[in-house]
């Protein structure tokens, strides 16, 4: 059973046996102290982890309270159960490799607190530490999966001892089985699905292996975007969107600012937006469910821009959004921003309808539209 139960250990570092359902199994069949203090052991970890994040402290003053802490929490203790003693030996082993003998630490090694810490996974606050622990560290942290896995299976125990303590003491396997749950899609919902999308795409990188690298420069004078345009671009990713969804009658073009502050060359700030600086993307969806039929990130201006890549102009950014939609009879909404009389017309010539507000200082608009003297509603 010891094996099963702490083979979650390395999932921590490498996301192998995250849906181990021998290691599940051998969870349900444990008794309810044991899984108390199994909740427990791992839950340090988590807050650990909160804590690292959380705090505005220097790394070198703070890692080493989590160290310290570490050394109180996992040191075996006389009145641990058999099964929590060797489950503690075994996560001090795992956690510092070489360094750990027994059942205590040798000198200040930093690697328990810094494989819970998403925050510098880059070791680029870590220039203080030798290479040889910078590689080890390295080493555990490298995936990005160590504190999802703890908050995922610590969730999911608290909810088995919760059935266990609910349920007749005469079956408590039964009870803790349905609860208890490691797959990426759990009965409860989407949470836990929603919960490691958003952290997973936190920490994804995209890399085309095929690329030329030397004509990377050329490709980014005419394109800022080049490096993953064929994923995010009109080729792949637009055309999955509508491929397998049909919008309802009326569809909206609008504009979402993701948050973002990291490096980029074409990082936009818009001073009425919540996040204030972040990734422009504009955007057509569907009105009724909110469902988004295309996106068309905007990637500043490139030094050589190429015409067929960089869509420029209100008019233009509406007509290229709603292409796929010609001649359905559709009505497109959209704000002041894109609405024009000349859009109207293009677009009622593709037999699609228009309705925005308009700008009252637009060329195109006629006096009669611009002020509200004399009109009956």
């Amino acid at each position: 059973m010891l094996e099963s139960i702490v083979h979650c250990y390395p999932a921590l570092t490498t996301m192998a046996g995250v849906a181990d359902r021998e290691m599940i199994r051998h969870m349900e069949e444990l008794e309810k102290e044991e899984l108390r203090a199994v909740v427990s052991l791992l839950g340090f970890f988590d807050d650990a982890s909160k804590q690292l994040s959380a705090s505005k402290q220097p790394t070198r003053f703070l890692v080493p309270l989590i160290v310290e802490q570490s050394r109180r929490h996992l040191q075996p203790d006389a009145a641990d159960r058999p099964l929590v003693k060797k489950l503690k030996v075994k996560l001090l082993r795992g956690t510092l490799g070489d360094n750990f003998e027994g059942t205590v630490f040798e000198g200040d090694s930093h690697h328990p607190a810094l494989a819970l810490h998403l925050r510098y996974r880059r070791l680029a606050q870590l220039t203080y530490l030798d290479e040889e622990t910078r590689s080890c560290i390295q080493e555990l942290v490298k995936t990005g999966a160590a504190a999802l896995f703890i908050r995922r299976a610590k969730s999911k125990t608290q909810s088995a001892v919760a059935a266990v303590s609910s349920a007749d003491s005469t079956a408590p396997t039964a009870a803790a089985a349905a609860p208890f749950s490691l797959e990426l899609e759990s009965e409860d919902g989407d949470a836990d699905s929603k919960h490691f999308f958003e952290y997973t795409t936190q920490h994804y990188h995209l890399h085309n292996p095929y690329a030329n690298r030397t004509t990377r420069e050329e490709r980014q004078r005419k394109d800022e975007f080049s490096a993953i345009r064929e994923v995010i671009g009109d080729s792949e990713f637009n055309e999955t969107l509508t491929r397998h969804y049909n919008p309802s009658d009326c569809i909206t073009v609008d504009e979402t600012l993701r948050s973002f502050r990291g490096r980029c060359g074409f990082i936009t700030f818009m001073p009425n937006k919540s996040s204030k600086y972040g990734l422009l993307i504009r955007d057509l969806a569907d009105d009724r469910s909110r469902y988004m039929l295309r996106m068309l990130p905007y990637a500043g201006v490139a030094q050589d821009p190429d015409p067929d890549l960089h869509v420029t102009g209100a008019a233009s950014i509406v007509k290229h959004l709603v292409a796929p939609f010609k001649n359905s009879g559709r009505n497109v909404t959209a704000d002041r921003f894109y609405t024009t009389i000349a859009l109207c017309e293009e677009l009622l010539e593709q037999n699609l309808t228009h309705v925005g507000t308009a700008q009252a200082n637009r060329l195109d608009l006629p006096e009669e539209a611009k002020t509200t003297t004399g009109r009956e509603h």
